[in-house]
């Protein structure tokens, strides 16, 4: 694995998936989500530890989309299905299955999540292109 590329490319990508995430729940969503929560409770965070605390998750996603797609290249190879793999994985295990957990105990309603969850689902179509494009293709011999 190619860790300064693992590193870089997962940063680009965390930052693409950032800003399909401010443009999808930001601008499209922004009046879904106003109306999911009405009421900030007392203890929610706010200001800009809110904002880096909500950025942040993406460029762990973007991390991980890389790190995984590379570990996976020897198996699947260089292809926008082993990308695919890779982002379902991370999109069920960083987003889908949170967000069932959230909706369960009552913190959003299902509508938003549901909406939310398939913009960042969305988010990474592209994003899984922008890494296979990207990552170069080694052999198993430079791969380890």
């Amino acid at each position: 694995m190619k860790w300064s590329r693992i590193i870089s490319l997962g940063f680009g990508i965390g930052v693409f998936l950032n800003l399909v995430g401010i443009l999808g729940n930001g601008v499209l969503l922004r009046q879904a989500w106003a109306d999911a929560i009405p009421v900030r409770p007392a203890q929610a965070m706010t200001g800009a530890m809110s904002t880096a605390v909500s950025l942040s998750s993406d460029f762990v996603f973007g991390l991980a989309l890389v790190w995984l797609y590379a570990a996976m290249l020897p198996r699947f190879g260089a292809t926008f299905a082993t990308g695919a793999r890779a982002a379902l994985v991370i999109w069920i295990l960083g987003v889908a299955v949170p967000y069932v957990g959230i909706v369960r105990i009552g913190w959003l309603p299902a509508g938003i999540t549901v909406a939310t969850a398939l913009v960042a689902l969305v988010g990474f179509v592209p994003a899984v292109w922008l890494t296979v494009r990207f990552y170069p293709a080694t052999s198993s011999a430079e791969a380890g």
